[in-house]
């Protein structure tokens, strides 16, 4: 259940995920000559989108530790339930109304129906992992169109 968006998915058995056509493999080799260029500019839409989200209330933004580099295949905030009337899937729900493209992409692994079947898992096993879970909110494409569509000048 949850919006119709990306993440709300389920693991039933375990095997692999190999979705690389040889059309894929032909683009992702064009594409690893310009790695360095499409991070950098993944790194400098992030910093955007932060500026515009830093001082909401509610949110709370990627923190990149000292020393550490980030590519920002996702750009991934958390919410902060004590300060909204309504629930993550909500605001979800709402973002995609107004045509902004954010997902839920990482849910407790330990919750999927395998786990739970063949392991006995159950929530609260791992509160920290479902808290923080359970708040993310990713935008799964942090390229060029990052800006025209989150630009206040939009």
């Amino acid at each position: 259940s949850g919006p119709k968006t990306s993440g709300y998915y389920d693991v039933v058995s375990i095997g692999y995920n190999c979705h690389l056509s040889n059309l894929n493999i032909g683009l992702l080799r064009s594409q690893l000559k310009r790695l360095d260029e499409l991070n950098d500019m993944r790194r400098s839409n992030a910093k955007y989108l932060t500026s515009l989200l830093k001082d909401v209330p509610f949110v709370e933004t990627p923190e990149i530790g000292q020393g550490n580099d980030h590519i920002f295949h996702l750009y991934t905030i958390k919410l902060r339930p004590d300060s909204l009337n309504i629930s993550r899937d909500e605001v979800v729900e709402t973002l995609i109304k107004e045509g902004i493209g954010v997902g839920v992409y990482y849910k407790p692994v330990h919750l999927f129906s395998y786990f739970r079947e063949h392991y006995g898992y159950k929530a609260g096993d791992l509160p920290i992992t479902e808290d923080v879970t359970n708040r993310q909110i990713g935008r799964g494409r942090v390229g060029k169109e990052c800006r025209s569509r989150w630009s206040p000048y939009h």
